[in-house]
C-alpha cells in the first residue's frame, strides 16, 4: 500500500497568489520521501475566485503521478460564512492492467492534531474514509455509505486509460476547510463486496428469493420520496442484460444460479420489453435476447423474465406471481439516477387493501380495457387496467350490502331498454353503469347503478356497478372480497331484464324482475 500525505496550507478566502511549493511525505515500505508540486487548485464564490488547497502531484503503489485537488464550497450564514470541504478530484490515473485497474483508492483527511476528521454523514452516522475501485478507467463507489445518496461520483473515464479521473462529493459535508491540514490517497487492491462491475454499470444480487412481481415492487418502490436501493448517486433498477458480454460479465459471475430479470410482456402478450431504468419501454426485438428454445411460451400466463442456471444462463418465461420464487439483479448506472416511470403504479396481491379501501380480486397481467369508453385509454391509468377491487360490505353504512332494484317500473310492468348498458365484458361495468344513470326517467334515484356510482371510498370517484363478466370473477374471489351474497350486474339483457348471479356461482337472467330488490356491491377498475 502508497500513502500520499497531502500538507494543505491555505483554506481560507484570500487574494490570488503564485501557488505554494508544497512539500509532503509519501510513505513507502522500506523508505520516505519528500516531494513537490506547483500546481494549485482554484474555486469561484460569489465574492470572487478564491484559492484552496493546493493540487497534489503524488506517487502511489500503480501510479508514479495522480493529480489531487480537494474542493470547497463557501457556505453564507448570517453575520459570517465558511468554507466546508465538500469533496476530492483524482486525475492523470493510468487506469491500464498491471497500474491502476483493479486497485481500490481510500481517501481520508486529517486535521492538524493528526486525528482522522469526519467527511460526510448519512442517517446519524459520521464517515471518515472513502474507498473508489478503479474498474480500466470506471470507478465506483465501495466506501461505507455508499449506497445511500450521500455521495455523487462522476465517472468519465478518457478513452485513454493512461489518463483518467474522478470526482467525488459529499452531499451532506461535515468538515470546514480550516479543519483539514492533511489528505491522504492510499492504492490497494480491490476488496471485494459482493458487488458485480462492468463497463459503467454495477450490479447487486439480491440473495431473498420472492416472486417477480414482489421483486419489481421491491426495487421501485419508493422510501421516503428516493430510490430504495441507491449507489454512487445512483438509483438501483431492475436490471437489463442488452449483451453477451454483459451477460458473460455478469449473470454468469453469480455463480450456478437462476435469478428474475427486469423483462416482461405484462403489458402486452408477446411483446417483450426491459420495464425499468435507462432502457425503460425498450423492445427485446430492437436488441439482445438469449432465449431458450422453445422460449418464451407463456405456459400457464408466464410475463416475467428468469434466467436459467449453467454456463449459458438462457433466459425463460414464469409467471409474475407467487408460485415461483428466485433471487433478483439490481443494476446501478451513472444514466440513472432518479426513477420518474414504472410499470404500474403498484402492485398488489389478490385479497390486499386497494387504492381505494376495498379488497383487489381481480388482476390481469396483460391488462384489460376499461373507462368510460371500454377502450385501451380507460380511466383511470390512461392505458389499460390490471385490477378490480371491491368495496367493503359496510359501504353504504349498513353491516351488510343492500337490496336495491336494478330499475324502477315504467307503465306498470315494462321497462324501457338502457342504450349503452349490454356489455358483458371485464372491463365494460363502468360503461354501462354510466348509460344506467344518464338514462334519466326511465331509472330511478335509488338504482343499484346508481347507487354504486355515488360510492366514494377512498376519495375515489370512479366505483360502479360490475358487468356480468366482473360479477363472475368477484364471486369466483368472494371469500377474499368479502362478497358473500348474490349480486346484481350492470348488464342489462332485456327491456325487461338484467344479470345477476347467486353466490353459488349461478349466473340468470333476472326477466321480467329489473324492478326486484337484489344486493349490490360496487367495484372499481384501475
Amino acid at each position: 500500500i502508497a500513502t500520499a500525505m497531502i500538507l494543505i496550507l491555505s483554506q481560507e478566502p484570500k487574494k490570488r497568489k503564485l501557488p505554494a511549493i508544497l512539500a509532503f511525505l509519501l510513505l513507502l515500505a522500506g523508505g520516505s520521501y519528500f516531494v513537490q508540486t506547483t500546481l494549485a487548485a482554484d474555486i469561484s464564490i460569489n465574492s470572487g475566485s478564491v484559492e484552496f488547497g493546493q493540487g497534489i502531484a503524488r506517487t502511489t503503489t500503480c501510479d508514479n503521478a495522480v493529480l489531487v485537488t480537494p474542493l470547497s464550497r463557501f457556505v453564507n450564514a448570517q453575520g459570517s460564512g465558511s468554507h466546508r470541504f465538500v469533496g476530492v478530484s483524482l486525475s492523470e490515473i493510468d487506469s491500464n492492467s498491471g497500474k491502476c485497474s483493479g486497485k481500490d483508492f481510500i481517501i481520508k483527511a486529517y486535521s492538524n492534531s493528526g486525528s482522522l476528521v469526519n467527511l460526510f454523514s448519512n442517517g446519524g452516522q459520521s464517515y471518515n474514509s472513502l474507498r473508489v475501485y478503479d474498474n480500466a478507467g470506471n470507478f465506483y463507489l465501495v466506501s461505507a455509505g455508499s449506497e445511500m445518496d450521500v455521495i455523487s461520483s462522476g465517472e468519465n473515464p478518457s478513452a485513454d486509460l493512461s489518463n483518467t479521473s474522478f470526482t467525488v462529493t459529499f452531499d451532506t459535508p461535515m468538515a470546514d476547510a480550516d479543519e483539514v491540514k492533511f489528505i491522504s490517497v492510499e492504492s490497494t487492491d480491490h476488496v471485494d463486496t459482493g458487488v458485480i462491475y462492468y463497463g459503467s454499470s454495477s450490479y447487486q444480487l439480491v440473495s431473498n428469493e420472492i416472486s417477480w412481481q414482489a421483486a419489481y415492487l421491491d426495487i421501485t418502490t419508493p422510501v421516503d420520496g428516493q430510490c430504495k436501493y441507491r449507489r454512487n448517486g445512483q438509483c438501483g433498477y431492475f436490471a437489463a442484460i442488452t449483451s453477451d458480454a454483459e451477460r458473460q460479465a455478469v449473470v454468469s459471475s453469480v455463480g450456478d444460479s437462476e435469478m428474475w430479470l427486469g423483462g416482461s410482456d405484462i403489458q402486452e402478450e408477446g411483446i417483450w420489453k426491459w420495464i425499468d431504468g435507462p432502457q425503460f419501454g425498450t423492445l427485446f426485438s430492437a436488441g439482445y435476447t438469449n432465449w431458450a428454445g422453445g422460449e418464451p411460451n407463456d405456459s400457464g400466463n408466464e410475463d416475467a423474465l428468469q434466467t436459467y442456471s449453467g454456463t449459458n444462463t438462457e433466459w425463460n418465461d414464469l409467471p409474475v406471481g407467487d408460485g415461483f420464487h428466485l433471487k433478483y439483479l439490481i443494476e446501478y448506472s451513472p444514466d440513472f439516477r432518479s426513477r420518474t416511470n414504472r410499470l404500474l403504479p403498484t402492485y398488489y396481491d389478490l385479497g390486499t387493501t386497494g387504492p381505494g379501501g376495498g379488497r383487489i380480486f381481480y388482476y390481469s397481467a396483460s391488462g384489460f380495457n376499461c373507462g368510460s369508453g371500454f377502450s385501451a385509454t380507460g380511466s383511470p391509468t390512461g392505458g389499460k387496467c390490471h385490477y378490480l377491487e371491491a368495496a367493503p360490505r359496510t359501504w353504504s353504512g349498513g353491516a351488510g350490502d343492500p337490496t336495491i332494484s336494478w330499475a324502477t317500473n315504467v307503465n306498470g310492468n315494462l321497462v324501457t331498454s338502457v342504450t349503452g348498458a349490454r356489455e358483458t365484458a371485464i372491463g365494460s361495468g363502468y360503461k354501462n353503469s354510466l348509460a344506467i344513470e344518464a338514462q334519466n326517467g326511465n331509472v330511478a334515484a335509488s338504482s343499484a347503478a346508481v347507487a354504486a356510482r355515488a360510492y366514494r371510498g377512498g376519495s375515489e370517484s370512479d366505483w360502479y356497478l360490475p358487468s356480468k363478466d366482473e360479477l363472475n370473477e368477484l364471486i369466483i374471489n368472494r371469500v377474499i372480497a368479502d362478497a358473500l351474497e348474490g349480486y346484481w350486474s350492470s348488464s342489462e339483457g332485456a327491456a325487461d331484464g338484467a344479470w345477476d348471479q347467486g353466490s353459488n356461482g349461478n349466473q340468470g337472467l333476472a326477466r321480467p324482475g329489473k324492478q326486484q330488490t337484489t344486493p349490490v356491491r360496487p367495484i372499481r377498475a384501475f
